[in-house]
């Protein structure tokens, strides 16, 4: 075990960065799973308008889930590493405004976009994510404040 007074190797980091850019692709591909399992049917019924805006919505939130764990990461320390997730982040982002722009056009019954749609069933786990990302953020700045406020290592 290393004494509490020795400079963190940047190697620390590691281990967190890999859990979270693995759990953050994880929850960008959950609307993907979400989305090619309610839209498989038998039938190839076209998709309603109340089905594409929860898809975008779903989307959005892992976005917002993505960010929290980026927050979170940051905080821990990790950095380049935290890249890994940008490009499916931006995936899901603009893919769920194609949804959400396109939703009108290709069926019959069109639905709008409205904020209480980011807050279905389906995304329950993202804002999970973010709640438990903020707070575990949270936590550890005010862990580090206290322990610099007493004379202890630099935050």
């Amino acid at each position: 075990m290393t004494p509490p007074d020795a400079p963190r190797s940047r190697w620390t980091t590691v281990p967190y960065t890999i859990g979270i850019v693995v759990l953050g692709c994880a929850l960008v591909l959950w609307p993907v799973v979400v989305q090619g399992l309610s839209a498989a049917s038998i039938y190839q019924d076209p998709p309603r308008g109340s089905q594409i805006v929860s898809w975008a919505a779903l989307r959005f939130s892992a976005l917002a889930a993505v960010l929290a764990l980026v927050l979170l990461g940051l905080t821990l320390g990790s950095r380049w590493g935290l890249l890994l997730l940008a490009l499916p982040a931006l995936y899901t982002a603009r893919r769920g405004a194609d949804l959400v722009q396109d939703a009108p056009r290709t069926i019959r019954e069109p639905e709008t976009f409205a904020f209480m749609d980011l807050f279905t069933p389906y995304t329950t786990y993202n804002w999970t994510v973010v709640a438990l990302s903020v707070l575990g953020a949270s936590v550890l700045l005010a862990h580090r404040a206290r322990r610099a406020r007493r004379g202890g290592l630099a935050p």
